[in-house]
């Protein structure tokens, strides 16, 4: 519905109301989307940090364990970048296949 006026007040309200509903949608279905999906992310790399380290120690051979090392670097990377998409694609092309 579009309202055309040429009351300031008019206008004034219907920012109002599109402020408040951008607000009730934002705190209600996006942020609580992105928080847990950050937190899924921050869990995720923090166990494969743990299983690096364990297979690290675990490793047979230096070549094994060079691997195992860039791969932790990878991940440490990773988790500095966060959500930094531009940040997660120099990762990948600095410490990637």
């Amino acid at each position: 519905m579009v309202v055309v006026s040429s009351s300031w007040k008019m206008w004034l309200v219907g920012l109002a109301v599109s402020v408040g509903i951008f607000l009730l949608i934002y705190f209600t279905v996006i942020k609580p989307t992105t928080d847990t999906a950050n937190d899924a992310l921050k869990t995720s790399l923090q166990q494969s940090q743990e299983q690096l380290n364990q297979a690290k120690q675990d490793a047979p051979t230096p070549a094994a364990k060079q691997q195992l090392s860039q791969a932790e670097r990878l991940t440490a990377c990773l988790q500095d970048a966060g959500i930094d998409t531009s940040a997660v694609q120099d990762c990948q092309a600095e410490f990637g296949p």
